[in-house]
């Protein structure tokens, strides 16, 4: 409830007492003796209803105003909170922005430093590989060279064996020629 006065207010529109119509309570006399009406009376009846009426619409009228006045109350209410809301959402907004400025900054940075780093290992991936291939080259020609060397001194090393292997054959012919002719010098001195 906001205060006593609305209160009232909306108790006075209210019908007291049972919420059905009552009609007033017919006379016991019976209809064909009723009485006629003055002028006076019935205009004493009309200022009466007339009266009634002018309190009924003075109370819905304050009942009206005390809503309007609610209503302005509450308009008024909701025009602060959607301003401070509209500031708020300003505000929030500004910062989001602000926020979304630092990490966009950040994720450039981030990518052209990843950027970088990979142009920098790819360049040492490219010069290592010239350095080995350069390296291999030279090491191929080495291995040539040793290679050849090794040949000529494999071929020098079987041209001495079969040169020693024919020495070894002749050392053995000319024991078996000594051997031959120290047998035949036993002999021929036995013989003598």
């Amino acid at each position: 409830m906001r205060n006593k006065t609305e209160r009232y207010a909306f108790e006075n529109l209210m019908p007291t007492g049972s919420t059905t119509f009552q009609q007033e309570k017919p006379d016991s006399k019976p209809m064909t003796e009723a009485r006629p009406v003055t002028h006076y009376e019935l205009d004493a009846r009309l200022s009466a209803t007339e009266a009634r009426m002018d309190a009924r619409i003075d109370r819905i009228e304050a009942v009206a105003e005390v809503i309007r006045k609610g209503y302005e109350e509450m308009r008024e209410e909701m025009r602060e909170e959607m301003k401070a809301l509209r500031t708020d959402v300003k505000t929030e907004t500004n910062s989001a922005k602000r926020e979304f400025r630092a990490i966009s900054f950040g994720l450039l940075l981030a990518m052209l430093t990843t950027v970088f780093a990979v142009m920098q290992i790819n360049s040492s991936l490219i010069s290592g590989t010239v350095a080995a291939m350069q390296h291999g080259v030279a090491t191929s020609e080495q291995t040539q060279d040793m290679r050849k060397t090794m040949e000529a001194t494999v071929s020098e090393v079987r041209d001495m064996r079969k040169t020693m292997e024919a020495t070894i054959s002749e050392v053995r012919d000319m024991r078996k020629e000594l051997a031959a002719a120290r047998g035949l010098k036993n002999q021929a001195s036995r013989n003598n």
